[in-house]
């Protein structure tokens, strides 16, 4: 026998040597077949139960050698109670995919040609299933103590979000469709952001959570962020930002400007937060996600860089208020070399009085804005923020900048009376949009 400690991949040695005799570890155990079978998944799976010879051990353990057609799949399923598994190759070949109970997703290969091909050892926590290769696979599984039909078991469809209260996480969908390739399993934006995990390495799937999109999250020298390439870093930082189209951005502006570039404007949103904590309401529109109107679809995004919600709800950072607020307020601190204590000092000044004077976020806006633009701030470089073209092409939240625009004039004399100073070229040179036009 081997030990039952560790779980996961194991390099030990778990073989039929003939339909009554199993090897596990250094022993070898005689088995029988009970003449209970199973076919499971449309008729792709067939179980075959067995019993060990030993009626001691019987009591201990059982076991079953299970088939899957080619191509086709093991229920995927989520364990709990105090029962292992552990299983490995027979015939065939066939790749299992897993979760562990902490949520990081494997993915091990297994080849009956192998000279030893190891074994899979798992309990409570882990959700798999078993992708048979293109000729098929028999594999055996043990069951300490026997299988009984407990609960502890729960069976998900292809595509489900979730096994009972468990998530199922993304990467592993992706990883199923893949080696299935069934057809709508995933919707085209999940299969989009699953498509560029796999790309990058499962390690990143961690930090794009659909519930950390547009979070404002800075992650710092946050070490498990640290490990990731260049790139990965970009795009959760982008994530966390709700910047739909961070290849286009790091493109035109190189990746190191594009990721420094978000996670300045994360961490003054985070500021900015802080500081409207003791304005219970003001402080919950800043941070609260908002529903798109039925007439205003989502814009331009890049597949994969969104989550699903995405098409139907506006994350805090997705609305032109969540984005203009941090430029503007950079402004202050000063950009580049212009950076100062004095100048960082006197932005939070300037924030702490907006926030003072405002009950709803477009207000704080545009009077930061006009505190800006009363201080120091170059007032075309601040309408850029504030009436920026790119982020309505990629909201269309036209409603939202009607309400910036009815304050600016309301509340903002010098940004209003710039803006109308400005001929069209020059708005459009500024990337500024047309207020008639929204």
């Amino acid at each position: 026998m081997i030990s039952l400690e560790t779980q996961g991949y194991r390099p030990e040695v778990l073989r039929v040597i003939s339909p009554t005799l199993i090897q596990i570890g250094d022993q070898e155990y005689s088995v029988h077949d009970t003449g209970e079978d199973e076919v499971l998944m449309d008729g792709d799976v067939h179980v075959d139960v067995i019993a060990f010879d030993d009626p001691e051990l019987a009591q201990q353990m059982d076991a079953a050698y299970i088939q899957v057609k080619p191509g086709k799949s093991t229920p995927i399923q989520h364990w709990s109670g105090s029962r292992l598994y552990m299983e490995s190759i027979v015939e065939g070949s066939a790749a299992w995919i897993a979760a562990n109970p902490e949520g990081k997703v494997v993915e091990i290969e297994f080849d009956a040609q192998s000279d030893n091909p190891g074994l899979i050892l798992y309990g409570a926590g882990w959700t798999g299933s078993w992708v048979a290769g293109p000729e098929g696979v028999k594999f055996v599984e043990i069951c300490i103590p026997p299988f009984e039909d407990d609960g502890t078991v729960l069976v998900a469809e292809p595509g489900d979000k979730q096994i009972g209260e468990v998530d199922i996480p993304l990467l592993f969908t992706a990883l199923y469709y893949r080696l299935t390739n069934l057809d709508n399993v995933l919707t085209a934006e999940e299969l989009a952001l699953a498509t560029n995990i796999l790309e990058l390495g499962g390690e990143i799937e961690k930090f794009l959570r659909p519930e950390d999109f547009g979070s404002g999250t800075f992650m710092g020298d946050d070490p498990e962020v640290m490990k990731l390439s260049p790139r990965e870093r970009l795009f959760v930082s982008a994530w966390r930002h709700a910047c739909p189209v961070p290849g286009k951005v790091s493109e035109k502006y190189s990746i190191p400007w594009a990721r420094g570039r978000y996670d300045e404007c994360n961490f003054v949103t985070g500021l900015i937060w802080d500081l409207a904590g003791y304005k219970k309401s003001l402080r919950a529109q800043l941070t609260s996600s908002t529903l798109r109107l039925q007439e205003e679809p989502v814009g331009v995004y890049e597949k994969g860089r969104v989550p699903e919600s995405h098409n139907n709800q506006m994350s805090a950072l997705s609305t032109l208020t969540g984005y203009a607020l941090p430029r503007v307020l950079i402004e202050e601190m000063g950009v580049g070399e212009n950076k100062t204590i004095d100048r960082y000092i006197k932005a939070l000044e300037l924030a702490q009085e907006a926030i003072s004077q405002s009950t709803f976020p477009v207000e704080l806006l545009v009077k930061l804005s006009e505190k800006v633009a009363q201080s120091r701030g170059n007032p075309t470089t601040i309408l850029s923020h504030i009436l920026v073209a790119g982020i309505l092409k990629e909201e269309n939240n036209r409603e939202e900048y009607k309400k910036v625009v009815d304050a600016l004039e309301k509340h903002a004399p010098i940004l209003w009376q710039h803006y109308l100073s400005l001929d069209s070229d020059q708005r459009k040179e500024a990337g500024i949009i047309e207020a008639d036009q929204i």
